[in-house]
């Protein structure tokens, strides 16, 4: 089961890859210009991936669905390309989602910081 795991991982690594050459070199979408694949996850049986991307900057909803529209309307040009660089009996239907984790790690680290900074108030208030 280990090597099954193993193998996943390197196609979702490879179909990262690929697909990050094949989105900057062949699609003509100047939208797409600023987009980074973050990470790839494919199922067990290679029949779907995954593949969550990032913006520069701090995208708006709008900016974000007409981007995710974007690539997985390129999705099946995407597959057939990829297919040629992938040695693969199955080459993965594309799924393409954007990557909210580091939008959910800013929105935590600034709770902190504001919960962190209420507790100094109170000890300091507590101290005079």
């Amino acid at each position: 089961m280990a090597r099954v795991f193993d193998r996943s991982k390197r196609v979702a690594s490879q179909i990262q890859k690929d697909l990050s050459e094949l989105i900057r070199e062949r699609l003509q979408d100047p939208r797409v210009s600023m987009l980074t694949i973050s990470a790839v996850t494919v199922s067990r049986e290679f029949s779907h991936a995954k593949i969550y991307f990032r913006m520069m900057g701090q995208p708006s909803d709008d900016e974000i669905k007409t981007l995710s529209g974007i690539l997985n309307q390129a999705s099946r040009f995407l597959r057939k390309e990829l297919g040629a660089k992938l040695r693969l009996r199955i080459i993965p239907q594309l799924h393409f989602e954007y990557d909210h984790v580091i939008d959910h790690g800013d929105r935590l680290e600034k709770v902190i910081e504001k919960a962190v900074g209420e507790d100094k108030k109170k000890h300091e208030q507590l101290g005079d």
